[in-house]
């Protein structure tokens, strides 16, 4: 037995719901049975294939992460080596910062000199070369 046609006061959601008591009404119970269970089935393959890519998916991030971790290890195992040679070269040049403040101060003294004696040269040249008729001191 079929329901009656809905009217068209009762609104669109009720007459959806009129039609599928119709289309459940007009199966038979093994049919709708068998619906379900292939339904059930799919539903089931559908769920075991996305576990089962989740389950991929965890496992390769489980690998990333190990390897992450393991980069991160490496890196700290050379940051602390190179602390470690670091502290040591500082040990060894901490000493000698007073020589070469020492040599600097000579570096200073020598450029100055230097700097004087060329200055001394050019005037003594200037003086040779004009009390002597425009020759240049002879170097033995």
């Amino acid at each position: 037995m079929t329901p009656p046609p809905p009217s068209k006061e009762a609104g669109p959601s009720l007459q959806k719901e009129v039609r599928r008591e119709t289309l459940v009404d007009r199966r038979t119970p093994s049919s709708l049975l068998e619906g379900q269970i292939r339904t059930l089935l799919i539903s089931a393959d559908t769920l075991t294939t996305q576990i089962a890519e989740i389950t991929v998916t965890q496992h390769l991030a489980q690998d990333a992460m190990a390897l992450r971790e393991k980069r991160i290890l490496d890196l700290e195992i050379a940051l602390s080596k190179n602390a470690e040679t670091t502290a040591e070269v500082r040990a060894m040049l901490e000493p000698l910062r007073g020589l070469f403040r020492f040599i600097g101060w000579i570096a200073t003294a020598v450029k100055w000199f230097g700097a004087v004696a060329a200055a001394a040269l050019a005037i003594y040249s200037l003086w040779y070369t004009a009390t002597h008729e425009g020759t240049l001191p002879k170097i033995k």
